[in-house]
């Protein structure tokens, strides 16, 4: 981390922010053997790799130690654990592609380094080229014996406390200038029986220009000074058991009245001697249009494994309707700390002509349940089912075939591809499904 060199001559910009997150391999005798860097000069943005179509255009992690780190850099200790790293980024955003070597000392236990850079930069002048100044921290992946613990899938889907530093320009829905965010990153498998995705979903904190972004005036109590913000996404591709790179995009969604319409794309390394901490970078954001582009902002975060308690669920887990019987109310809760989005509320073809959603308020087409925070409480939304009058019989012409649990006279109401699993309801794979039965 750093920021460009400020001469304060008339006219001379303020100092240019700088950051890159990234992985490296030492073999225990002195030598870099490679590793991969991303790096952000202002918002310009370098990496070893771009994400997959529609976001080619963006910076990704490869998931390779034989990536845009040079192999045959080395490093130096002496007994007091001081020395020399020295890196070369083959991208050329770090330092036009020269070795950059910093000064490091080695905290107890060889689990961390930290150090500033010592040599100047690629060209002679008032001042030289690339001679930003830049600061670097290292943690160590897993124990002190290699390989272990072993780094699975598994290892990813875990809830993060993240605190991220932001400098924006003109990136597109985040707003100007100084944008400290914090919260919490869930990351899970995706319910539906059969599904490989790794889903993410956040609730954070942001804060910007005393409240205010872009123009739009603080929602959140008291007193304003942050946005309350509910996130969305996926994992974007495999995550790296190498090297314990992922690539992920979160959708800005509107809850609380978050005003960031934004569509972001990150990059994570994960760190720790259980692989319980880790470090990421904004690469990429969606513009008008629907394409993607790299950010023009600068930003960083650190985050650790934290503790969720909450669940969502459903009541009643079951319905029975008559045909002369008062409606039914079914109640989806969100307790989690993240938002329970899903694709479509439906009641099976069976109940056609039997059964149908009047009201509530949930959005039976795409929507989105908001998280449980200390601000608003746990988000729920409501499903009232009412029989049409038309007789269900157990057998003869109205007799109704299940497609979940087959039984006289049932059907089922279907939360469609919920991120979340919802207790209650049996998971299958169209997603959480409610037992529905309409009886004469």
């Amino acid at each position: 981390m750093g920021a460009g060199v400020d001469t304060g001559a008339a006219g001379d910009p303020k100092p240019n922010p700088m950051v890159g997150v990234g992985v490296i391999a030492l073999d225990g005798a002195c030598d870099v053997t490679g590793g991969e860097l991303i790096f952000n000069d202002g918002g310009t943005i370098t990496g070893p790799s771009n994400d997959a179509p529609p976001r080619n255009a963006v910076v990704a992690f490869s998931g390779s130690l034989s990536a845009n780190i040079s192999a045959g850099t080395s490093y130096s200790l002496n007994t007091n654990n001081t020395g020399f790293l020295t890196l070369t980024d083959t991208t050329g955003g770090m330092n036009g592609g020269y070795p950059v070597t910093f000064g490091i000392t080695v905290e107890s236990g060889g689990a961390e380094f930290r150090g500033v850079r010592m040599n100047g930069g690629t060209a002679a002048g008032p001042p030289p080229v690339n001679d930003a100044p830049l600061t670097i921290l290292g943690e160590r992946q897993g124990s002190a014996t290699p390989g272990t613990p072993l780094l699975t899938t598994a290892t990813f889907e875990s809830p993060f406390a993240i605190l991220c530093d932001t400098v924006g320009t003109t990136s597109t829905g985040l707003g100007l200038g100084y944008q400290p965010l914090s919260g919490d990153v869930q990351e899970h498998p995706f319910p539906p029986v059969g599904s490989t995705t790794i889903g993410i979903d956040s609730n954070l904190w942001f804060n910007n220009n005393g409240g205010t972004i872009n123009g739009s005036p603080t929602l959140v109590p008291p007193n304003g000074g942050a946005y309350l913000c509910d996130l969305g996404g996926s994992i974007l591709g495999a995550p790296s058991l190498v090297d314990g790179t992922q690539n992920t995009d979160a959708l800005f969604e509107n809850s609380f009245g978050c005003p960031i319409g934004a569509n972001t794309d990150s990059s994570w390394v994960l760190w720790g001697s259980s692989y319980q901490n880790a470090f990421t970078i904004l690469t990429g954001e969606q513009v008008a249009g629907g394409g993607f582009v790299p950010v023009t902002s600068v930003s960083s975060c650190t985050a650790g494994k934290t503790i969720v308690g909450g669940t969502d669920h459903v009541v009643p887990a079951a319905v029975t309707l008559h045909s002369t019987g008062a409606p039914e109310t079914i109640t989806i809760t969100n307790d989690s700390a993240g938002p329970l989005d899903y694709a479509s509320i439906t009641l099976s073809s069976a109940l056609s002509g039997f059964v149908t959603i009047t009201g509530g308020t949930c959005t039976t087409s795409a929507g989105s349940i908001h998280s449980d925070n200390l601000a608003f409480g746990p988000g729920s939304c409501t499903i009232i089912l009412a029989d049409t009058g038309i007789p269900c019989a157990a057998t003869g012409a109205n007799h109704i075939t299940g497609s979940a649990t087959p039984g006289p006279g049932l059907g089922t109401l279907t939360v469609a591809l919920n991120d979340h699993l919802i207790a209650g309801a049996t998971e299958d794979t169209n997603g959480a499904e409610v037992a529905v039965t309409c009886t004469h």
